[in-house]
């Protein structure tokens, strides 16, 4: 994860960059997040505040949620623990423009951009307390975790067969029922138009 000594330092905030981008290219997918940069009146992207992604890191969430990454998302996370992707990505189900970050700690506000279950996101919000259908949902929208998402319509990993991700859905979330139209097999191809 980007330190504020990054952006302090320009010469070592070039040398992020130029290892980003080889990073990228020698890749086999293509996902890319623009750099965490401070906003224009100095304060920290909200991306930052979740730290960086170890393997350690990885392997404690995959334990508490029972699933498993995909290996492109964890490169991508080690990289840079969320952020905006490059390029706005729309698809008809589903548009989005950011990649949440990886933690293990969702106290405070820190569940607003984390990867976590659908069911937990909007349980944290306050939405299940308020309606029971929902909770009625739970078992299925907690194999749901979220990429991205604005509180009615979630970019998902979807893990209903078990722990081995099935491919990324869009999940849609009003008024206490939720549909998921699949998007892609994998995680990998949501970038492979780029």
């Amino acid at each position: 994860m980007l330190d504020k000594g990054l952006f302090v330092n320009g010469a070592k905030y070039q040398e992020f960059l130029k290892n980003y981008e080889e990073h990228v290219a020698t890749s086999d997918y293509k996902s890319i997040l623009l750099p965490n940069e401070p906003y224009e009146d100095g304060r920290e992207c909200y991306f930052t505040q979740y730290g960086s992604v170890t393997d350690q890191t990885i392997l404690e969430y995959e334990s508490k949620y029972g699933v498993k990454l995909p290996e492109d998302l964890k490169n991508l996370l080690k990289l840079q623990n969320g952020g905006h992707v490059h390029e706005f990505a729309p698809y008809e189900e589903c548009a989005f423009d950011s990649i949440c970050s990886l933690t293990l700690d969702t106290s405070e506000d820190r569940w607003l951009f984390a990867m976590i279950p659908v069911y937990d996101w909007l349980e944290l919000r306050g939405d299940v307390e308020d309606d029971e259908d929902l909770a009625n949902d739970k078992e299925e929208l907690e194999r749901f975790i979220i990429l991205d998402g604005d509180g009615h319509h979630f970019l998902a990993l979807d893990y209903r067969g078990g722990e081995e991700c099935k491919g990324v859905v869009s999940v849609s979330v009003e008024g206490g029922y939720y549909g998921a139209e699949e998007i892609c097999t994998d995680f990998k191809s949501l970038f492979s138009y780029w």
